[in-house]
């Protein structure tokens, strides 16, 4: 059974190619169905296309990050968080287990 030239006859053929042909069913009847818009969707496609063609396409760069206040700045280089130095950790500060 493969559904192009040879079609289920039997009863377990049956239910077996039944949910493969209603799926198969429900695609052709969307694309059917979302043909107009589709359509719709390119022409609308086109025209904005040829509209930005004409008009400058140059995109500004946004402008730098401003300084943090003085309040978000910490004094130290780094912080210890559950255990673990995140930032800058000189070697002198550095704690070996032994």
């Amino acid at each position: 059974v493969d559904g192009l030239k040879v079609f289920p006859k039997l009863p377990v053929h049956m239910r077996t190619y039944r949910e493969q042909f209603q799926r198969n069913e429900r695609v052709r009847l969307s694309t059917e169905m979302a043909r107009d818009g589709n359509n719709k969707l390119v022409e609308l496609n086109e025209s904005l296309t040829s509209m930005q063609i004409g008009a400058s396409s140059e995109v500004k760069a946004p402008g730098p990050m401003p300084d943090p206040k003085p309040q978000a700045l910490k004094e130290s280089e780094y912080v210890i968080i559950g255990g673990v130095a995140v930032g800058e950790v000189s070697p002198a500060d550095v704690v070996r287990k032994k």
